[in-house]
């Protein structure tokens, strides 16, 4: 979906805006050989806002080299993910400049961006050169961070989701293990039943369902196979559509009741444990959770799943050759407000090199932000779910990714709200889904969108 430019009113979040936007948790939370760093001032300390998962963890462990190599220290504040947005966009609105440099998902990339307060990397990457190559980052992950023929930050990792099941349940229940490409919703929904407590205490399924915005990208995987549109030609939201109605109803009554009861309480780490542990035959992660399927030290599993891609094809009568998921990530962007920024960029080209990311990848089993690693003999040899990742980027739809407006991040958060209310039968699938789309139309009024 294209950039949608406002009718009415600007495009930064001013203070007032900010509140409205997360007042409530703001108030809670009151092929090139390698390259040696840059040469950088000593004694310099740059700062950034991370969100820990496995990509940030990789790149956390290389702090030591980098200190090492320029005598500079990069300092990491972890937040929780469902701080994160909250947290960041507190910084940019109120003029902070305490850290030199954020890492928004793209769901929150847009309104970062809208707030007017991050650094428009055009320059600096045309003057990076071959140090950081950035043809060979994957596009799609560019884009994701990409606003107004502008880009804004540099990809951490590659991400999308795959389907990852326990193939020796399947085996054990006469049940042959899905090759790639071919599981349609029904077939999925029928082994998601039939593996339920086959083996005891094992549960059909699992999945994460917060913060509630990871909820609606969950769901949108589904939404994405089943063909369906956010807005009309005309922005009028299409949250309560036919479509939609019927992923949400094909969730709630063929998956969930198949997960652990308290499953609307799982976010990755919970959903991570319970697949790891050996009490679900499936999941469907991010690439970036992967590596905790392979951990040495929690994982039950790791000799026990195979890989496919995401399970829903043929989802409301859709005929994709394979079905499509969702592209989403984490970048690294820069703070206007820095007195660091060039510092800090060329912390992230020295931390995005093609032997930084081959390391990661072979190390910690990273989805490189790199076609040239992605195709590596040997992080194929090692790792040989990337090639299912690579087919699964090839069957994602460019026009369904998440339209490009700073005020996505609240759409999202909203409708997966309501996605929890009919998931959990306080209310129909019609009423939450009609209330998510009323309340988007609200939200875009209010900010001088012309809807309709």
């Amino acid at each position: 979906m294209k950039t949608h430019r406002k009718k009415a009113g600007g495009t930064g979040i001013d203070r007032r805006r900010f509140l409205k936007v997360v007042g409530g948790t703001a108030a809670a939370m009151a092929l090139a050989p390698p390259r040696k760093a840059p040469a950088q001032p000593k004694g310099l300390t740059l700062k950034a806002i991370i969100h820990l998962y496995p990509p940030t963890g990789a790149v956390q462990g290389l702090l030591p080299a980098y200190e090492k190599e320029t005598g500079i220290k990069v300092v990491f504040d972890q937040i929780p993910f469902g701080e994160g947005y909250a947290k960041q966009m507190a910084e940019l609105v109120t003029g902070g400049a305490r850290y030199d440099m954020l890492t928004p998902w793209s769901f929150w990339s847009n309104g970062e961006i809208g707030t007017g307060k991050l650094e428009v990397l055009d320059d600096y990457v045309a003057k990076a050169g071959p140090a950081l190559d950035w043809n060979d980052i994957i596009p799609v992950q560019r884009d994701l961070f990409k606003y107004a023929g502008h880009q804004y930050g540099v990809p951490i990792s590659s991400q999308t989701f795959l389907l990852a099941y326990r193939h020796d349940i399947y085996s054990a229940a006469g049940l042959t293990p899905p090759r790639d490409g071919v599981l349609t919703s029904d077939a999925f929904a029928a082994n998601v039943k039939k593996l339920h407590k086959f083996q005891k205490d094992v549960y059909g399924m699992v999945w994460h369902h917060k913060p509630v915005a990871a909820a609606a990208m969950s769901w949108a995987i589904m939404f994405n196979a089943a063909g369906g549109r956010w807005f009309d030609e005309r922005l009028n939201p299409l949250f309560n559509s036919p479509t939609a109605a019927l992923v949400t109803e094909y969730y709630t009554k063929e998956i969930i009741p198949y997960m652990p009861p308290d499953v609307l309480t799982y976010g990755n780490t919970e959903r991570d444990e319970t697949y790891q542990r050996g009490l679900a035959v499936q999941q469907i992660p991010p690439l970036s959770r992967i590596p905790a399927i392979f951990d040495p030290q929690r994982s039950k599993v790791q000799d026990k799943t195979t890989f496919v891609t995401v399970p829903f094809k043929g989802l409301g009568g859709t005929k994709y050759e394979r079905s499509p998921a969702v592209d989403e990530g984490w970048a690294f962007v820069i703070n206007k407000n820095s007195k660091n920024k060039k510092e800090a960029f060329d912390f992230i080209v020295w931390a995005s090199t093609r032997e930084k990311q081959m390391r990661m990848a072979l190390e910690s089993a990273i989805a490189p932000n790199r076609a040239s690693v992605l195709a590596d003999k040997d992080v194929r040899a090692k790792h040989g779910w990337l090639a299912v990742a690579e087919r699964q980027f090839k069957a994602n739809l460019p026009e369904a990714q998440f339209p490009k407006i700073p005020e996505w991040g609240e759409i999202m958060e909203k409708h997966g709200n309501e996605l929890h209310i009919a998931y959990a039968r306080q209310a129909s699938v019609k009423e939450a889904l009609d209330r998510s789309n009323a309340a988007v139309v609200a939200l875009l009024k209010e900010r001088g969108y012309k809807v309709g």
